[in-house]
C-alpha cells in the first residue's frame, strides 16, 4: 500500500512540475535527507538494537532522542542556512525552499529516531500504520494544492513539511501513551547507544552518499532537468528496493534478541533467499516493461528516465540481498569492516561519477550505482562468510 502511493506522489509531482522543476524538487527532498543520515549519529540503529535487548531503557531512549534531535537537527538547519547566505553559489536550494528545508531537518530526524523504538518494542502494526499514513497525508495535501491549482515547488515541498511535522506529532503521541514512568534523559544510557551507534552511523553516512550523491552531482555538472530525469529512475529503484528494506527493518530486532549466531545466520539464510528470489522475478519484470510503466506512469515527457532505470536494475537487486544479510552482521555489535567497506565503495562511487558523467551523462551515474551496490553486496557476503568460520558454522 505504501509502494502505491508513493508511485502516485511520484507521478502526481512529476507529471504537474515537468523535468526540470521536479529536479529541484527531488534535490530538495534529497536535502532533508541528507540532514537526517548526517545527524542521527546511528541513534536509529541503537534505538532498535537496546531497546529490544532490554525494555526498561524506554524512557531513557526516548528523552534522549527528543533532546538530540532538538539539538542536532536544529544546528545542521543553522549550519545549511549560514552556508547558503556565506556561499550562495554551493547551495542546491534557495530562497523559500531553502528556509523549508532548514525547517524540516529537525522534525524529520525526530521522527526517524523515535519511530525506530516502535521497532525495538516489537510494534510492527503500529510502525507500519505510521508509515503509511504519512504517505497517504502527504499525498492528499498534493493533490489539494492541485486543485486549488497551487503547483509550483515551493507548494510542494510545503506538503512534504506539513506531513513531516504531522508524523513527528504523531510518532511522540503513540510512544508518549507507551511509557510506564517519566521521560528521563541520562548520559549513561546516552554514552552506550552513542558507542554502537556511531558504527552504524559511519556506515549509513557512506551508504546515503553512495544513493545520493550521483542525484547531487548530476545536478551540479547537467542541471536541473537531468536531474528531474534522473530522479524517477532513483524513485523507481528506491520502491524496488523497499521490500527488502522493510524486510530488514523487522529482521533485524528480531536477531538482535537471539543470542546463538548460529540462530541468527539461519534465519538470516533463510530470510535472504526469499527476498533474493522475489527481488529476481520482480527485476525481470521490471526489465521487460519498464518502457510502458514509465510512459503509463510519467508521461512522455520522461522517456529518458528508463535507460537509467534500467541499468540500475542489477545493482538494486544484489543490494536487497545485502540488506537482508547485514542484519546478522549488525545484531552481533556492528562490526566496523562494515564502516570501511562502505566508505571504500562512497570514495568508490564519487570516483566513477566523475568519470562517467561527463561522458555516459545519467547513464553513467546510473552504471556508478550499480557497480557499488554489487561491492557491497560481495563484501558483506565475505563477511558473513568470516563471521561463519569463527563460529565453525556451514
Amino acid at each position: 500500500m505504501t509502494i502505491i502511493v508513493s508511485v502516485l506522489i511520484t507521478v502526481l509531482v512529476a507529471r504537474n512540475l515537468g523535468p526540470e522543476s521536479q529536479g529541484m524538487y527531488a534535490v530538495a527532498v534529497a536535502l532533508v535527507a541528507v540532514g537526517v543520515q548526517f545527524g542521527n549519529f546511528g541513534l536509529n540503529a541503537s534505538n532498535t538494537y537496546f531497546v529490544s535487548k532490554d525494555r526498561r531503557l524506554f524512557p531513557q531512549l526516548f528523552g534522549n532522542t527528543l533532546l538530540i534531535s532538538a539539538v542536532i537537527g536544529g544546528g545542521i538547519g543553522l549550519i545549511g542556512y549560514v552556508i547558503g547566505v556565506l556561499f550562495p553559489d554551493l547551495s542546491p536550494a534557495h530562497g523559500v525552499i531553502q528556509l523549508m528545508v532548514i525547517v524540516c531537518i529537525p522534525f524529520a530526524l525526530a521522527f526517524y529516531l523515535l519511530q525506530n523504538l516502535l521497532l525495538g518494542v516489537q510494534e510492527i502494526r503500529t510502525y507500519n500504520i505510521i508509515n503509511f499514513g504519512v504517505k497517504l497525508l502527504l499525498l492528499i495535501i498534493i493533490l489539494i494544492f492541485i486543485l486549488r491549482n497551487q503547483v509550483s515547488v515551493d507548494w510542494f515541498f510545503l506538503a512534504v513539511l506539513i506531513s513531516t511535522f504531522i508524523s513527528f506529532v504523531w510518532v511522540i503521541y503513540v510512544l508518549n501513551k507507551k511509557l510506564d514512568t517519566s521521560l528521563a534523559l541520562s548520559k549513561v544510557v546516552f554514552n552506550k547507544t552513542f558507542r554502537y551507534g556511531l558504527k552504524a552511523y559511519m556506515a549509513a553516512f557512506f551508504a546515503y552518499l553512495v544513493l545520493k550523491s550521483d542525484l547531487l552531482m548530476i545536478q551540479y555538472m547537467l542541471g536541473n532537468k537531468e536531474s528531474g530525469y534522473y530522479s524517477i529512475s532513483a524513485n523507481l529503484a528506491e520502491l524496488l528496493f523497499t521490500f527488502p528494506v522493510v524486510i530488514g527493518t523487522i529482521l533485524f530486532p528480531k536477531l538482535s534478541s537471539m543470542s546463538a549466531w548460529s540462530e541468527k545466520w539461519l534465519l538470516t539464510k533463510k530470510t535472504g533467499l526469499v527476498a533474493g528470489l522475489f527481488m529476481l522475478l520482480l527485476c525481470i519484470f521490471l526489465f521487460i516493461f519498464s518502457n510502458e510503466i514509465v510512459m503509463i506512469l510519467f508521461g512522455e515527457a520522461y522517456q529518458q528516465s528508463v535507460l537509467p532505470f534500467l541499468w540500475l536494475l542489477p545493482g538494486v537487486f544484489f543490494l536487497g540481498i545485502e540488506v537482508v544479510l547485514v542484519q546478522s552482521l549488525n545484531s552481533i555489535g556492528f562490526p566496523v569492516s562494515i564502516v570501511y567497506l562502505w566508505l571504500a565503495v562512497s570514495i568508490t562511487n564519487i570516483i566513477l561519477n566523475i568519470w562517467l558523467i561527463p561522458v555516459y551523462e545519467i547513464i553513467g551515474a546510473a552504471v556508478s550505482s550499480s557497480m557499488s551496490y554489487l561491492i557491497v553486496f560481495a563484501g558483506v557476503l565475505l563477511l558473513c562468510q568470516k563471521t561463519n568460520s569463527i563460529y565453525k558454522i556451514s
